[in-house]
């Protein structure tokens, strides 16, 4: 056998060992994700809380890991006051992506003294190879110290009259601001008073309505309704006719036109209920105007009269 032969083939096999090694190194989960865990602070007071962090951080995005549960730490002279955690992406020095996963631990400290948090283990599976490891963080120890004063608690006797003058003013400031909301409802509820003039005119707008094309029912409700107003105004019981609407209005010093015009829409409405007759629309649109401006007249006129009538 060729000795320089052997020595060759054995110092390939040993290269190809040592390289495939160090691939190994490279590929491995070791150092790949860095654990750190500290306090905010040291020395705390008894009365306050101890904030332990237990900090992951990696080179990529953030789910390239799945990190497992780590648990509540082994604590001593302290009790477990709540727990959270954060995840947040960022850069390195160099730009390159960094993902940083922060669990935070809140303690309360039991008695004067030191306190210890044991040290935690995290274990961590990367997505991709589906390789684990497990990382392991040293214990750390607090010194808990006498309690600081809790400004709460602190109360100062000269600003008793203070709050007793401010305490008086808000008391004072609402028992008046009711009252004015009361008497405002009050006034609210009051309807205002409507005159019977008015009344009518907005049951003329609400009962005829011009553009529906119902000429015959509209003439018709017009006239009942002017007999309507003339009754409650002169307390006639029974039916009306014409003629005692026409002196009504009349005594009320509605001018020959207007009562010429509604002289016309009773003939009109007659004529329609009896005979048949077409309304034109033109025509109703001017007795719809001439009762409009009757109503408002008499209501004009009747407000002057009271004011008068105040006056004196």
């Amino acid at each position: 056998m060729n000795i320089d032969f052997v020595k060759k083939t054995l110092l390939i096999g040993l290269f190809l060992f040592t390289t495939g090694h160090l691939f190994a190194q490279t590929d491995s989960l070791s150092g790949e994700i860095t654990l750190r865990t500290y306090l905010e602070n040291d020395n705390i007071p008894l009365n306050n809380e101890v904030v332990y962090h237990v900090q992951l951080s990696w080179q990529g995005d953030l789910d390239a890991y799945q990190i497992g549960d780590i648990g509540d730490p082994v604590i001593s002279n302290l009790t477990l006051r709540g727990s959270g955690s954060t995840n947040r992406l960022t850069t390195d020095s160099q730009g390159r992506p960094m993902a940083v996963k922060m669990i935070t631990f809140y303690f309360k400290p039991t008695s004067i003294g030191m306190a210890y948090i044991d040290g935690v283990s995290v274990q961590y599976v990367h997505k991709q190879t589906s390789e684990s490891e497990t990382l392991f963080a040293q214990r750390l120890s607090v010194k808990i110290v006498e309690p600081t004063e809790d400004p709460k608690d602190e109360f100062v006797a000269g600003n008793v009259l203070v709050w007793v003058l401010l305490i008086g003013f808000l008391i004072t400031a609402i028992y008046f601001g009711l009252r004015y909301m009361q008497r405002k409802n009050k006034v609210e509820e009051i309807p205002a008073e409507v005159s019977l003039e008015q009344k009518y005119l907005d049951l003329l707008s609400e009962t005829v309505h011009l553009s529906n094309g119902a000429t015959r029912e509209n003439i018709s409700s017009m006239r009942k309704l002017l007999n309507s107003f003339i009754a409650e105004k002169f307390s006639i019981p029974g039916n009306i006719e014409k003629n005692i609407v026409n002196e009504r209005l009349k005594k009320l010093g509605i001018q020959d036109e207007l009562l010429s015009k509604i002289e016309q829409m009773y003939d009109k409405a007659e004529l329609a209920q009896f005979a048949g007759e077409q309304i034109e629309t033109t025509e109703l649109h001017l007795f719809f105007d001439s009762l409009e401006h009757i109503l408002k007249q008499i209501d004009s006129q009747e407000t002057q009269n009271s004011g008068k009538k105040e006056q004196a």
